[in-house]
Order: structure tokens, then sequence, then C-alpha cells
């Protein structure tokens, strides 16, 4: 059986996260500004506020990794139980880890799972809504999830017949030939 990697270490994904995550969280700001104006832009604030954004945040962080663990059970009909969870002191990362093989599109499903759950459909509801406080939630969600849509983009090319292993310790996988 040959490997072949699909991956990049933790510190790489948070860096190119902080290059590429601020150009794409103002780039989801702006239909909210166009559509109410900067006022209403200007009171996303309030989600940074002390008292909302560390609950949501610590809270948000344990569900988006609980939503990447679900999903890949689901999605690959593995038990719950050979997901790990857990948090990489080193890089200050909290991860999910799927301990078995599975196939890259239940992988990419699960990789996919808390930006949609967590970022985007409540974008759509903030847009809808008009919400600030929903619009600050979303967008912060969106911008964690950046490493996860790096991951999507270099696992791409992978065909859907492949079977892939969760790296352990760098975002990405191994292909399983």
């Amino acid at each position: 059986m040959t490997e072949n990697k699909k991956t990049f270490g933790m510190g790489k994904a948070n860096l190119i996260g902080l290059i590429f995550g601020i150009p794409f969280t103002v780039i989801l700001l702006l239909p909210y500004y166009f559509m109410y104006g900067i006022e209403s832009t200007k009171e996303i604030r309030h989600f940074f506020i002390f008292n909302t954004f560390i609950p949501s945040i610590i809270i948000g962080i344990i569900v988006h990794e609980a939503i990447h663990g679900i999903a890949w059970a689901i999605a690959a009909k593995i038990p719950i139980t050979e997901i790990k969870f857990g948090f990489q002191v080193k890089t200050l990362t909290p991860f999910a880890h799927c301990k078995v093989p599975i196939n890259i599109v239940a992988y990419r499903i699960g990789t996919l799972m808390p930006f949609l759950i967590l970022g985007l459909l409540p974008y759509i509801y903030s847009l809808a809504i008009q919400n600030a406080i929903v619009m600050g939630f979303s967008l912060f969600f969106s911008f964690a999830a950046i490493g996860d849509l790096m991951i999507l983009w270099i696992t791409k090319d992978i065909a859907k017949d492949k079977k892939v292993q969760d790296h352990p310790t760098e975002a990405g996988v191994t292909i399983l030939d």
C-alpha cells in the first residue's frame, strides 16, 4: 500500500488562515454593508463585547469540533468512538481527528459541516433579518473555518473512490492506495 500525504502544519494553517481569513471576512461583510448601511455594519462590534464573545467562542469551538466528529461518523458510517477530540497546545488548536480511514467524500462532508452550520447558515439568516450579533457570530466562525476550507482545497483532486486517513498532527489527509 502506498501513501501520499496532502497536509500542512497547524502553524502554517494558522498563519495562512490569518492572511486569507481577513479578506475573506471583509468580502462576507460587504453584502450586509450594502443591504443595511454603515451604521448596521458598525453594530456587529456588539458581538465582540466580552460577555457575548467569550462564551460564544468557547461553546462554538467545542460545537465546531463536535460537528466534525458527528458528520464524519454519520457520513462514513463509523462509530463516534473512532473520533478523537483534543487540543494541540503547541499551536493552540482544538481538533477532531478521525482515527480510521474513510472515503474522501465522507471526509469532505465532515470537514465542511462546521463552516456550513456555524458560518454560512447564520450568515444567511443574519442577512435575511438584519441581525448584527448573528452576523458577528457567522463572520467569526467563517473565519475559524478557513483551515477546514484549506483542507478541502488541497484535497480537491483526490478521486471520489479513494480512502483517506485523517492526519493525527497536521491538517489534511494521507491518501491510501
